[in-house]
């Protein structure tokens, strides 16, 4: 994947790292472009020398976020105080909905099909129906069922209907751990280099 750094259009030239790696970048427009592995992670900690053509440096440091952002910290209490995290709403359908689709495109991409009609333009003041619910929930079982959660997991619950504060947690940890575990599977993966069969060495 690639990562892009807006730098002021005199910068010439910089010298950088991607969490601690030192890559290599290159101008295009207006940015400053490079490409790191997808099972890297999902934040990107930047650090950048940047030249003007005279010679003369500055230091940039940046922090990016890819992947997918989900919250499973739900309180009693914010249920009870009415604290934002204590409403589920449009933001928290469409925030599902897009990780749902982001983790069906990365399970893809890996050998595993997901059939996940998702859904992200949930407008405040939008409800979901009946059928809306089953599909909505029926997408997060149905990416642990192509692949695997963790042993902690808790089980997402079976209906959208009075969604308590512990569901909606359950709903969203299931997805983080979904990506976690593929993150642990992409660790696992052997490099291995080219074979050769009867040659002498």
């Amino acid at each position: 994947m690639s990562l892009s750094v807006p730098l002021p259009s005199e910068i010439d030239y910089v010298y950088g790292t991607v969490n601690g790696e030192v890559m290599l970048w290159q101008k295009i427009g207006g940015a400053f472009h490079t490409s790191v592995p997808r099972s890297g992670g999902t934040v990107f900690v930047i650090e950048l020398d940047a030249y003007d053509k005279a010679g003369n440096g500055k230091h940039y440091t940046a922090v990016l976020t890819y992947g997918i952002e989900l919250i499973f910290d739900r309180t009693e209490a914010d249920a009870r105080l009415g604290r934002p995290k204590g409403y589920y709403n449009a933001s928290d359908l469409n925030r599902v909905g897009a990780a749902v689709r982001f983790l069906a495109d990365l399970l893809y991409e890996y050998g595993y099909s997901a059939d996940v009609p998702t859904r992200t333009d949930w407008v405040p003041g939008d409800t979901a129906t009946a059928q809306e619910g089953v599909i909505y929930l029926g997408n997060v079982h149905e990416l642990i069922r192509v692949f695997c959660v963790l042993p902690t997991t808790p089980p997402p619950p079976s209906t959208i209907r009075r969604l308590s504060w512990q569901g909606a947690n359950a709903i969203e940890r299931a997805l983080s751990d979904i990506y976690h575990c593929m993150y642990l599977m992409t660790q696992s993966f052997t490099y291995c280099g080219e074979l050769y069969c009867g040659e002498d060495f």
